[in-house]
């Protein structure tokens, strides 16, 4: 997108914190409000018939289901259902830019222009742990070129661009680079401990103890945090922005059309899993300001595979 259209955007929405609430299989909740408001579907019946029926069976839906005995209830009842018993992590979004409106694949945007960013941040308790030792934006170390946050502890990120006249929007990709980069950090600190050091260096000494007690704030968000993501960046296309269609990379196509290195690819699991337990529908052709975009043209003549993902709701 242009980048008279992104600012646009950003000076329509709110300012200050957005707080995102998410507990595992969450997504499920959200997609079924979307069925009900955009495609008629009213009751636990519905979905029973439906190529979505296999979600009743997340356990927390299942055990709500059990607790009801009958299943004409409507659908309302369960969207509005939170577990009592589920741990839930309160988020705070963001939004960046990345890319420019020059060509250049270093930005790995499917085309020239302006990518906007929803970033999923942490708590300010999680960043807290390691500004008390006098490390600021541990972070960031070493991932400037990457679209975080300049002032939170960014979990994720999703890239987005779209286009108002075809009324379409896709998700580039979603990352995570705190998950990795802590990974790392407590491996480190594993062998600092073997050899009887107290610290490791992150711009600054960051004791072990410190290292260690922060892995059970991080272990939550380890298992949910792509669906976390997917789900906000859907909640911020269709709820905010108003798509209702919106397409994902299929994991072949979008490093072609990106012009990924095989150094630089993704996980197969996000670009095919991850859109699949979402329902994302397959599709042989993407949104259209990307088909009609000459260079994205030049590369599907020399494609043997040309699949997206589709969710129209």
């Amino acid at each position: 997108m242009k980048q008279l259209q992104f600012d646009e955007v950003r000076a329509c929405l709110p300012t200050g914190k957005t707080s995102f609430y998410y507990h595992r299989d969450r997504y499920v909740l959200y997609l079924l409000q979307r069925l009900q408001h955009n495609c008629g579907m009213r009751t636990i019946r519905d979905v029973k018939k439906s190529r979505y029926a296999h979600w009743l069976n997340k356990p927390f839906i299942k055990a709500w289901l059990a607790s009801m005995g009958r299943d004409d209830v409507s659908l309302d009842e369960l969207l509005y259902y939170w577990p009592k018993d589920t741990a839930a992590a309160t988020y705070l979004l963001s939004l960046g830019q990345w890319g420019n409106e020059t060509w250049d694949t270093w930005y790995q945007t499917s085309r020239a222009g302006i990518n906007a960013v929803l970033q999923l941040n942490l708590p300010f308790e999680h960043q807290k742990v390691f500004e008390q030792q006098g490390i600021e934006q541990i972070w960031r170390a070493s991932r400037w070129h990457h679209p975080m946050s300049d002032s939170r502890l960014t979990m994720a990120w999703a890239r987005l661009d779209w286009d108002w006249q075809t009324g379409q929007a896709i998700i580039e990709e979603i990352q995570s680079d705190w998950l990795r980069d802590y990974a790392d950090l407590l491996a480190e600190a594993v062998s600092a401990k073997a050899r009887g050091e107290s610290s490791v260096w992150r711009g600054g000494e960051i004791p072990l103890e410190t290292v260690f007690s922060y892995q059970s704030m991080f272990t939550q968000h380890q298992k949910t945090w792509s669906e976390a993501m997917l789900t906000a960046a859907l909640w911020f296309l269709q709820q905010e922005l108003g798509f209702k269609e919106v397409f994902y990379h299929g994991w072949q196509t979008g490093n072609a059309v990106k012009r990924l290195g095989e150094d630089h690819v993704p996980p197969r699991s996000l670009y095919t899993e991850l859109p699949e337990k979402f329902a994302f529908e397959r599709v042989n052709q993407g949104p259209l300001f990307l088909e009609r975009d000459p260079k994205v043209k030049k590369v599907k003549k020399r494609q043997d595979v040309w699949q997206w993902y589709r969710w129209a709701a």
